[in-house]
Parts: C-alpha cells; structure tokens; sequence
C-alpha cells in the first residue's frame, strides 16, 4: 500500500496533467460558464477514468501520521509553526461559582439583604439570583 505523501505527490502529478491536457484544449485561463459546459460535455468522463486511479482517503491513522510529519511546517522565519490553543474568554457571562450563588440565595432568603445588594457582594447576576430564589421559594 502507497504511503499518503506518496498518494499527495501522485495526485498532485496528475492535476498538472489534467491542467496541461485543458491547457491543450485551447481553454482560457479564466474559466467561463462555455468552458465548464465544454468540461462537463467532454472532460467528465476522462474524470470518472481518473477518479478510478487516484487514491481514496486514507483510512489508516498511521498514514496520515506519517504524512504529516514528511510537510515541512516551517514559517517564513524558518521557525517550526505550531498551532496556539490557549483560549482567553472574552465575556464575564458565568464567572460566579454555584457556592457564591448559593450563599446569595440564602442570604436573600434569610431577608438579610436585597436582590440587588446581595448580588453585588457575592459577585453573582442579579437576575439569575432573582430567578433562583423564586424557584427556591416555589419549592420549599
């Protein structure tokens, strides 16, 4: 069995041919709506001959290791290119903990504090803490 680079490298080899033969053709560089219908008149069935020879996708996971580690992945500094994926959130949405909530509900149910008071010395939204401890309430 072929290793993928090699698949790559065949596939590659054989859209330059296919560009070349089109190129024969006396096609226009810029395709137009008259050469894609001339291509899909005459070309569709060297494609479904072609298809038959090119590789599929490659169903074994040591392939597609290996091909990636045969690309080079350096930058235009010749650094090693890497893929970042240290995500920052960018809101405050659900930055409070359940048990900051949970002393707030308290509190409020208590009648220590209001909504709005409690919610800002606990850190938590005033809304959701309203709509907590109604449901609260309606439980017990």
């Amino acid at each position: 069995m072929k290793t993928c680079l090699a698949n790559i490298l065949e596939k590659e080899k054989v859209i330059l041919e296919t560009k070349e033969e089109i190129n024969a053709l006396g096609v226009s560089s810029t395709m137009t709506t008259n050469d894609i219908s001339a291509l899909r008149k005459y070309a569709v069935p060297v494609y479904r001959v072609r298809r038959q020879f090119l590789p599929m996708n490659s169903t074994c996971i040591a392939d597609i290791h290996s091909a990636k580690n045969a690309v080079s992945t350096l930058t235009a500094n010749d650094e090693e290119f890497l893929m970042v994926r240290n995500y920052i959130r960018k809101t405050k949405r659900h930055s409070w903990t359940e048990e900051s909530m949970k002393n707030a509900i308290m509190v409020c149910v208590n009648k220590a504090m209001e909504y709005k008071k409690a919610a800002l010395v606990f850190d938590v939204p005033q809304s959701t803490l309203e709509r907590r401890v109604k449901v609260y309430l309606e439980s017990e």
